[in-house]
């Protein structure tokens, strides 16, 4: 074998080995990164959820978790809780009536002005027709 020959050789297992990397980084959740997502879904509605109380829960840095969610959710942390939570409020407002101005704390917000822009803008509909 040439010294060209070995050198397309190892170019090529190094390419298959990347994209093998690559596609399973892409497709796979980790335990960790699985527990994660599953932790931060079950306590969307909590008013005390943030990326630090995850982070602490996991013993990882909040911007660890940040990367994580990002990677996995294509959005951001915020984002994501924000929408949840308007979802769900949305949702108990059509189905059970229930008074725009008392389902905040329902959906984990802890002050009437925070889920007022959110619901703004996530809802697409102005709080102050409703």
């Amino acid at each position: 074998m040439t010294l060209e020959e070995i050198c397309a050789l190892v170019e090529g297992m190094i390419d298959q080995i990347c994209s093998r990397i690559m596609a399973k980084k892409s497709n796979t959740l980790s335990h960790t990164e699985q527990k994660i997502l599953e932790y931060i879904d079950a306590h969307v509605f909590d008013q005390d959820l943030s990326l630090n109380k995850v982070g602490e829960a996991f013993q990882l840095s909040s911007s660890h978790i940040s990367n994580i969610f990002r990677e996995h959710q294509d959005t951001n942390f915020n984002n994501y809780v924000n929408r949840a939570r308007i979802s769900r409020a949305l949702q108990l407002m059509a189905e059970e009536g229930i008074d725009f101005y008392q389902v905040y704390p329902l959906v984990g917000y802890t002050n009437l002005s925070t889920f007022r822009r959110n619901y703004s803008k996530f809802a697409k509909q102005n709080p102050g027709t409703i």
